[in-house]
């Protein structure tokens, strides 16, 4: 059997002493499972890595990192193999996991607490030793499908435009001004010039970003870490405010997706525009608070091939009423759900959508499901 196993070093979790205990797992039986375990420092190293192994094919492709790290592998992958290879094995070294989640392989509060103490196995190690008996015993290992989509020629699992997308940019501690102004710049330029405007704006950093950077000797990697407390009182500041009509935080959430929205090549007919489109190849998603994990597409999975698209209607006091529906993984009753191979959205402007936690500009968005994955599930 053999792996090819890729670490991205920046990843929120990454840590370097449990990098070499995964390493000699998988270093342990080189009769059975041969390959390599790498790490990567940024997107050209990793596809030249990829270029150095593209006659190696191995069955199990190993990707240490968050959401984002998986999405732009497997995105490099199939551009320069020309396939993904048969078994995906998820370590769990992101800041957000969301993608390993739905294989039973995030790492949660323990795995994190065990991580910073060196002591314990977390689910990445085990998921190492899982593979390693499973070369020594000449078996493949256990896998559970996910879906894999393509937005615009990049791979992901994860697509949301509207207040999702809004939320999210609290989480990384911007504000809405700054989002307000990106949107207004886009309005008038060109696409090339959408990443520099876009990196301008995001490089404008708080007081508390400096205080963070003086205490840490630097260690920016931080600022990840914190966004837990971040997404808390982003959200609960922002529910709070939503409620006041003439609130920034009410106009900024109400504000709905403005344009069209094709659902398998068919214009969708709405009596209003939605505040969200959400589509996701898991049912449940972090939001980096252990205990709480929310199901917002109960039936991301009942259908293989298809995708289930969700927008959401109505006003933020019916969003925050529907929050218990939210946690027992029930459908919204102000929300309209569709199963799909193909979601497209023309915005009348230029706008601001996610793919895994990581922006994309633009007025076109075309959405699809891509490729079935087996995904190593050893519980």
């Amino acid at each position: 059997m053999k792996h090819l196993t890729i670490f991205n070093r920046h990843s929120g979790s990454f840590s370097r002493r449990e990098t070499k205990k995964i390493h000699d797992v998988l270093t342990s039986s080189p009769d059975c499972l041969q390959g390599k375990l790498v790490i990567t420092p940024s997107v050209v190293r990793l596809e030249e890595l990829l270029e150095e192994y593209k006659e190696f094919h191995p069955e199990i492709l190993g990707i240490g990192g968050g959401d984002g790290t998986a999405a732009q592998t497997l995105t490099s992958v199939e551009k320069i193999w020309g396939y993904i290879p048969p078994i995906i094995a998820p370590y769990a070294l992101g800041t957000m996991n969301n993608w390993s989640l739905a294989v039973g392989l995030t790492d949660g509060l323990v795995d994190k607490i065990k991580k910073g103490v060196g002591i314990g196995e977390t689910k990445p190690l085990t998921l190492a030793h899982y593979i390693t008996e499973c070369a020594r015993s000449n078996i493949m290992p256990k896998t559970e499908k996910l879906g894999l989509f393509d937005l615009n020629g990049e791979k992901g699992f994860n697509f949301a435009i509207g207040i999702a997308t809004k939320l999210m940019w609290g989480y990384y501690g911007r504000e809405i001004n700054q989002y307000q102004r990106l949107e207004a710049e886009l309005a008038h330029t060109t696409p090339d010039k959408y990443k520099w405007i876009y990196d301008r704006i995001c490089s404008e950093r708080k007081v508390w970003h400096d205080m963070i950077e003086l205490m840490t000797n630097g260690k920016g990697d931080l600022l990840k870490k914190a966004g837990m407390i971040s997404a808390v009182g982003t959200g609960i500041s922002g529910t709070i405010n939503s409620f006041k009509p003439d609130s920034v935080e009410n106009r900024f959430y109400r504000e709905p997706i403005r344009g069209e929205i094709y659902i398998d090549g068919k214009k969708i007919e709405l009596k209003e525009q939605p505040l969200n489109i959400y589509c996701a190849a898991y049912e449940y998603a972090s939001i980096g608070i252990p205990t709480l994990t929310p199901c917002p597409s109960p039936g991301a999975r009942s259908c293989e091939g298809k995708m289930e698209v969700i927008l959401t209607f109505g006003e933020p006091l019916d969003v925050v009423l529907q929050l218990p529906r939210l946690f027992r993984g029930k459908q919204w009753t102000n929300n309209q759900y569709y199963m799909a191979n193909e979601l497209e959205v023309v915005l009348d402007t230029p706008g601001i959508a996610q793919l895994d936690g990581d922006y994309k500009l633009g007025n076109r968005f075309k959405l699809k499901y891509d490729q079935t994955l087996k995904v190593i599930s050893p519980f």
